[in-house]
């Protein structure tokens, strides 16, 4: 007679791996779906025009024509507003494929930037991959809480700047600022398993990356630094709890849902 129970036991004693966390996180998202929210999206799918328009939209963005068009807009645009010097500044981030937020290819231009903020196009730096938390958790959600953070470089922020200080021990040394912006609001994306992870973009003056991309120990130190401040900045943008401890600083020199194997953005 097959004892059942032994099996059951020794299912039980399994960890879940990020699989079972993720279809328990997706059952979980079903089950609070009302009824009539799961009947539209049903309906929705059977219309061949809503289908038609699906996968024109695949179609687009997975196409390079559409991506060289939007990087010869978005330059068209950061030379025209330096040329004009109007007002502060923004970061326009770029989603997978390249093409920004919206735009949904098909050769129709993004709406312009708000008056009085110029369009920045920052040039790729590197990553930085950490965790958020959810208010009142008390742990970091490690299989479907990642936050990449790309780290890029941009001359119209303004440069690090440093003031002479000294601890209480006596000992002299530097406090660092280093100015920032971050985008708008973070994108979802898909990891390498095909997770939804977010993915936030925050720019620095070109002077802070080539600091942290020094040989060495002050490299090192600065990398980290930087990758500290990212982290910190992003969380208080975004209002997000996020790990600053358990950072890793990733080769990757930009996190996209298409890279190739240097890491850019395809």
């Amino acid at each position: 007679m097959t004892d059942y129970s032994k099996w059951e036991r020794i299912n039980a004693s399994i960890e879940d791996d990020e699989e079972d966390h993720a279809r328990a996180r997706l059952r979980m998202q079903k089950e609070e779906m009302t009824e009539q929210e799961v009947r539209r999206i049903h309906e929705c799918w059977e219309k061949p025009e809503f289908r038609a328009m699906f996968d024109e939209y695949a179609q687009e963005v997975s196409d390079p024509k559409h991506k060289a068009e939007t990087e010869a807009y978005l330059a068209q645009c950061e030379a025209e507003q330096r040329a004009a010097a109007v007002g502060g500044l923004g970061v326009q981030s770029l989603e997978a494929g390249g093409l920004p937020p919206g735009s949904g290819g098909g050769g129709v231009a993004p709406p312009p930037p708000p008056d009085g903020s110029q369009l920045l196009k920052p040039k790729k730096g590197f990553v930085v991959k950490t965790w958020k938390k959810e208010a009142g958790r008390k742990d970091f959600d490690r299989d479907l809480g990642k936050v990449f953070i790309n780290v890029c470089q941009h001359a119209d922020i303004a440069p690090p700047e440093s003031k002479p200080v000294v601890s209480p021990d006596g000992r002299r040394g530097e406090s660092w600022s280093l100015p920032n912006l971050c985008s708008p609001a973070p994108r979802e994306e898909k990891d390498k398993v095909g997770h939804l992870c977010i993915v936030i973009d925050i720019v620095f003056h070109p002077e802070v990356l080539s600091r942290a991309e020094m040989p060495g120990v002050i490299g090192e130190r600065w990398r980290q630094m930087v990758a500290r401040t990212a982290v910190e900045q992003c969380a208080s943008h975004h209002s997000m709890i996020l790990d600053v401890d358990g950072l890793k600083v990733l080769k990757t020199k930009y996190y996209a849902e298409a890279v190739d194997e240097n890491g850019v953005a395809q």
